[in-house]
């Protein structure tokens, strides 16, 4: 007995390759796309960072302040009356302007204020501090 490759008077072969040339088509219609959209961006992973740096003005006292993760350290030393202070907060950093925030002790609000750093000074107000 032959094998007849037509039913209802449609050539189930060609029909065959007709389906699979559209399921190849649509195939590579989307291999650029899933090409494109695979990784993830690894620019993150070199990101300037202030974690583990210490900045140190001596103008008045001794003031430094310490970044780690992404919080920083404020410390205040008055060496002529034996006085010390400390505040804490989190930062944000976008090469070169560094943004502060933490509670204002005494208004006991929010409070932002920016600096900047070229090089191995961080400008904060009117006062500069050094990279240690």
């Amino acid at each position: 007995m032959e094998h007849n490759p037509y039913f209802c008077g449609v050539n189930i072969i060609t029909l065959k390759q007709e389906i699979m040339k559209k399921y190849l088509f649509m195939l590579l219609a989307m291999l650029p796309l899933m090409m494109f959209t695979a990784c993830s961006s690894n620019d993150d992973t070199n990101a300037p960072t202030l974690d583990g740096t210490t900045w140190v003005n001596e103008e008045d006292g001794i003031k430094t302040i310490t970044f780690q993760g992404n919080t920083f350290t404020f410390h205040y030393i008055n060496t002529e009356y034996g006085e010390s202070d400390t505040d804490k907060g989190t930062y944000t950093y976008d090469p070169p302007f560094v943004n502060f925030t933490a509670i204002n002790r005494e208004t006991n609000k929010v409070e932002t204020q920016s600096g900047r750093i070229d090089g191995n000074q961080l400008s904060f107000g009117e006062l500069i501090y050094k990279k240690k």
